[in-house]
This record gives C-alpha cells, structure tokens and sequence, in this order.
C-alpha cells in the first residue's frame, strides 16, 4: 500500500505557491500540500495558528489526539 505524506510549504511572500504552481506544471496535479506566506506585517501567534490548522488538515484524522493538545 503506497502512503502519501503532506507537505506545507512556509515562505516569505507567495514565493511558495508560485515554487507549487511550477512543480505541478512539471509533474501535474498534487493534492497533498498547502503554502504559508510570511509577510514582515504578520503576527508570529497567528502565523503559528496557521501553520498548525494546514499541517493538522494535511495530516487528517491522523494525528493522536495526544499531540493535538501541543
């Protein structure tokens, strides 16, 4: 059974989604990824926010409930 395994991407500005826009036109569609954009404007604590809300819809209903209080 092949495992996929999720991808977020963190970057200052949108250089992410434009490096995971030229990935998909060289090897097609991918589903299992999201970006964050960082601007020098952004607040560390939402940023954080953010980064755990995509990395725990990445990861599904796969992570232990154990981590999610982290």
């Amino acid at each position: 059974m092949e495992e996929t395994i999720g991808i977020v991407v963190m970057t200052h500005g949108d250089f992410g989604k434009a490096a995971m826009e030229s990935v998909q036109l060289i090897v097609g569609q991918q589903d299992n990824y999201d970006t964050v954009s960082v601007f020098v404007v952004d607040e560390v604590g939402k940023l954080k926010q953010e980064l755990f809300d995509k990395v725990s819809h990445l990861l599904k209903f796969r992570i232990p409930k154990m981590m999610m209080s982290l």
